[in-house]
């Protein structure tokens, strides 16, 4: 949001037909060091295992598929996790965003720790709302 504002208050004639990576590029991690943020926010420890990434792959597209198509529930391994381990991370540089737009990021732990209280307040509000629903239909 603060992004489109910076852009969108600045002269035309400078933003006009420009793209910009909005997001925290200040020192790249793995995906293994994201997901130990992950872990250590919600207090899950990262897995330790690694797997053949074309299997891991393929387990995860058939997983996917079942999660899908059958139980209506998030993958235990999402297929695009495995599409970013089997391809690489993604490496971006959006310091024309800093330069530009003038727009600060927050550290990375702070963001994930912002995104996960995020979507735990959506799964509790989606939860309460499925049981005050479940108590109009008894």
């Amino acid at each position: 949001q603060k992004a489109i504002l910076a852009a969108s208050t600045l002269p035309n004639e400078k933003v006009a037909s420009q793209g910009y990576l909005i997001g925290n590029s200040a020192g790249m991690i793995t995906t293994r060091q994201y997901f130990e943020i992950i872990g250590r926010i919600v207090g899950r420890p990262c897995p330790s295992m690694t797997m053949n990434v074309i299997f891991g792959y393929w387990l995860a597209w058939l997983l996917t598929w079942i999660s899908t198509w059958i139980t209506k529930m998030e993958p235990v391994l999402p297929l695009d996790i495995m599409r970013t381990a089997a391809w690489g991370s993604i490496e971006y540089d959006c310091s024309k965003s800093i330069t530009e737009l003038g727009i600060s990021y927050l550290p990375i732990e702070e963001a994930v720790a912002e995104a996960v209280e995020d979507i735990q307040g959506q799964v509790k509000g989606a939860s309460a709302r499925k049981s005050s629903s479940n108590g109009a239909l008894k």
